[in-house]
């Protein structure tokens, strides 16, 4: 078999267990591979924030920012805080998919999940 007859995945995947200091994913305006994560896998009492920023790396206001994760894991401790004018886009594969970290909403948010899912030792807050 040649290298050309076979496919190339490439997964991304984003692992935070911290229990020390809040974690930011910035979201870049260029939409990218920055975008999506394939696997996004969270413990530990991790705090992970998302926040849209320009092209210097400062904060924006712009709604047009999203992430989209198509599988999660993790030990159901950590929170995803979806801040201000982001999008969080959920495409699981599986209607049988577990959401294993809470997700704290803050004003003019999103969130979409293509599938139901269960929440199991884990809650959604909106802060609105």
């Amino acid at each position: 078999m040649s290298v050309t007859d076979s496919a190339v995945s490439i997964c991304a995947k984003l692992i935070i267990y911290c229990q020390i200091r809040r974690t930011r994913m910035t979201i870049p305006p260029t939409r990218g591979p920055d975008h999506h994560v394939d696997l996004l896998d969270l413990g530990q009492f991790a705090h992970v924030g998302m926040m849209a920023v320009d092209e210097q790396g400062l904060p924006v206001n712009d709604s047009s920012r999203q992430l989209t994760v198509t599988q999660v894991a993790g030990d159901h401790t950590a929170t995803v805080h979806v801040e201000p004018y982001m999008w969080l886009n959920i495409e699981f594969n599986s209607s049988a998919a577990v959401l294993s970290f809470h997700v704290t909403l803050y004003e003019v948010y999103y969130i979409d999940a293509h599938f139901s899912f269960k929440l199991e030792e884990v809650c959604i807050m909106s802060w609105r």
